[in-house]
């Protein structure tokens, strides 16, 4: 396992340490990288914290009452004028909350018209992500709690205690987690006074940190961070990264007349009211609807081929295209690509065996080019993303080997070995990787903890290629004999699907999510095998980019969503 000892220390700096964090670029900085942020970045200057702050106001969130936020601000003021980033998120997701709750139990009264039910679709969503926020946001209360345990602090105030009332803690929890909904994490969050009380209350369900196997424990933290201070500001970049709203957080004063207004809204929605409209205000929102289009996020597809270039398929516009070109061969890289945020990374190659290289779906352009030092290079390498920090490259044509890649220090290094053979999807999935190989009647499990690996049998499937939907599932496809299966590597359940059209049965699959409710596999072959997209909700493919003239067979192709 990389040392993460060496992970928080500065590469630009001589090594210094990491100790501060800037929300908005979500980095972690030394002093020096300080400095030079605040001249480049003099805006982002109130968006950075150093560690003993972040520590100071952990300690102090335990005498907060987010209920009454407002008459603990005022007195506040006069000990401490600047407020955390995580302190302010606390508020944001407590105010949002209570906000939320009291108008979804409203239209729960009004089932039978579409606004409402829309309405209520988008109030579930909201309160669904701010439950999940607000439970790492505990996490790391609660660690900070371990830590001053750890040390003798006699620090028992904090907002969750359930460091010590997690050993009662019983398999009973799991079906009690499973049984909430929206409608009973309303109920509970308009009864709860105030913040503290809505975690302490639903300590041993909803934030209970041992039933989350996402999260790593105390005990394991310890083992992998030098000292207390790089593990609770590693921990922070990381919910950061997650869940990206920290950033998005001010604290503003609301006027009376708004206040009053909004008031008014939550007490009855779907109350009418006629005022002289405002016609300069109503041109200014017309301007920001304009250029609030051009900001939505946008879903696209990069397809790779034989002569050193990719289609980008912008699937938000009609499925339009752009030819792009690149210095690079994208042979054999079929499983060897993966989609981080706007990035598409792509290691190896037939020609570029020992290279890797970063492409921007914004820029349009490759951005980091290099040598894959430290690890063997290789062909056909199966690679994924855990959705953190590293990139997982497995085997190869040649090579036995599960090394990993650091997106943020751009290093590689070895962390175990799979062996049998090349692998032709690899996926991350609770604290475990599974790794599909080629033209075999098996499938593997291993343990990223403990470097255990099981063997699962395939029968009567020889695997020709595959894809994931990184939550549990492989889409597989055999071509002797001839099949489409969906296998869960949780309930090991194996799900017959129609086989996706193709002229000489070779397929090259492509998961993405389109949306809630709709998913699509792809196959992009071009003129050898032609391209097709398969609907998973009706079991049916269809052809797709029919005036294709690239060979893309054996050629990577990566989604990714990115707003511009």
């Amino acid at each position: 396992m990389e040392d993460i000892k060496e992970m928080l220390k500065c590469n630009d700096h001589d090594s210094e340490n990491l100790e501060s964090i800037c929300y908005i670029c979500n980095r972690l900085m030394c002093s020096s990288c300080v400095l030079d942020h605040n001249k480049s970045q003099a805006d982002h200057s109130q968006h950075i914290e150093h560690i003993d702050h972040i520590v100071k106001s952990l300690n102090s969130i335990s005498t907060k009452d987010f209920e009454n936020s407002n008459s603990n601000n005022n007195n506040n003021n006069n000990n401490n004028n600047h407020h955390s980033n995580i302190e302010s998120r606390l508020k944001s997701i407590w105010k949002s909350l209570k906000s939320s709750s009291t108008r979804y139990q409203r239209l729960s009264a009004t089932e039978n018209e579409k606004p409402i039910i829309n309405d209520k679709d988008m109030i579930e969503q909201q309160i669904n992500n701010n439950i999940n926020e607000l439970k790492y946001l505990n996490y790391i209360l609660n660690i900070n709690n371990k830590i001053n345990n750890n040390n003798n602090i006699n620090n028992n105030s904090n907002i969750n205690n359930n460091s010590n009332e997690n050993d009662n803690y019983n398999n009973e929890t799991d079906d009690i987690i499973d049984r909430y909904t929206i409608a009973s994490y309303s109920e509970l969050i308009t009864t709860s006074s105030s913040l503290q009380s809505f975690i302490n209350d639903n300590n041993q369900t909803l934030f209970n940190i041992d039933s989350n196997t996402d999260l790593l424990k105390f005990d394991e933290l310890l083992e992998q961070y030098s000292n207390t201070s790089s593990l609770l500001l590693d921990i922070i970049y990381k919910y950061n990264n997650k869940f990206n709203s920290i950033t998005t957080v001010t604290t503003k004063k609301v006027d009376n007349e708004e206040e009053e207004e909004e008031e008014q809204n939550n007490r009855d929605p779907y109350n009418i009211r006629i005022k002289q409209p405002d016609f300069k205000q109503l041109d200014s929102i017309i301007g920001d609807s304009i250029k609030l289009n051009s900001n939505k996020p946008k879903s696209y597809i990069l397809s790779t081929h034989k002569s050193k270039g990719a289609t980008l398929i912008d699937l938000s516009n009609k499925n339009s295209i752009e030819e792009l070109q690149f210095d690079y061969n994208f042979f054999d890289t079929f499983q060897s690509m993966v989609a981080v945020d706007e990035y598409i990374y792509v290691f190896g190659g037939d020609v570029n065996q020992s290279k890797w290289c970063k492409i921007s779906v914004k820029s349009k352009a490759i951005e980091q080019f290099g040598e894959m030092s430290g690890i063997v290079g290789d062909t056909n390498i199966s690679v994924c993303y855990d959705g953190q920090d590293h990139i997982y490259l497995v085997n190869g044509r040649t090579a036995d080997r599960i090394d990993r890649f650091n997106i943020r220090l751009s290093r590689f290094d070895s962390y175990g070995r799979l062996a049998y053979g090349q692998q032709i999807a690899t996926m991350i999935y609770r604290g475990k990787l599974y790794s599909v190989p080629y033209n075999l009647k098996v499938y593997w499990e291993y343990d990223l903890t403990e470097h255990t690996k099981l063997k699962h049998e395939l029968l009567d499937l020889n695997a020709f290629s595959a894809c994931h939907d990184n939550n549990g599932n492989f889409y597989i496809h055999s071509l002797n004999p001839r099949r489409f299966v969906r296998i869960n590597v949780e309930t090991k359940r194996i799900t017959e699907l129609q086989p996706i059209l193709s002229k000489h049965g070779g397929v090259y699959l492509m998961y993405h999510r389109a949306s809630s409710t709709k998913s699509y596999i792809y196959s992009f072959s071009g003129i050898s095998n032609d391209n097709f997209r398969y609907s998973i909700e009706f079991d049916q493919s269809e052809p797709f980019l029919t005036e294709d003239k690239e060979n893309r067979s054996w050629c990577g192709a990566k989604s990714t969503t990115v707003t511009h």
